[in-house]
């Protein structure tokens, strides 16, 4: 395991990424605001690639809407949090994976990709 996954294991196996964007009115508010942006460029059947997925939100949220989602995140304990949110009914793909390699996905294969950040203290 590399320096930055033992930082990222380490930060999110307290369980702060869960609920980050639900805990209060001003992280709904992110929440809210960035889907009524990604919305805006969604059409019915796009797939979804979601890099850095965490526990999951958006790549939940669209799943219910009835988009094909394929996430890939970096930690186990956000892996294991956001597979046990997946429903039967759900279009998602689950991996271990980083932004630094995509070589396992053909090119021109998802309609739009989300990249969202956290602010994680890095040492």
């Amino acid at each position: 395991m590399s320096r930055v996954e033992k930082i990222l294991e380490n930060y999110y196996s307290k369980g702060k990424e869960n609920n980050r964007l639900t805990e209060d009115k001003a992280h709904m508010v992110e929440f809210l605001t960035t889907v009524r942006y990604i919305d805006k460029y969604l059409k019915n059947g796009d797939r979804i690639l979601d890099i850095g997925a965490g526990t999951g939100i958006y790549s939940l949220y669209y799943a219910k809407k009835g988009y094909k989602i394929d996430a890939i995140e970096l930690t186990n304990s956000n892996i294991k949090e956001f597979k046990k949110n997946i429903k039967k009914e759900m279009n998602i793909d689950v991996e271990k994976g980083n932004a630094l390699d995509l070589s396992k996905y053909r090119d021109n294969t998802f309609d739009i990709t989300l990249l969202l950040r956290t602010n994680i203290p890095f040492i």
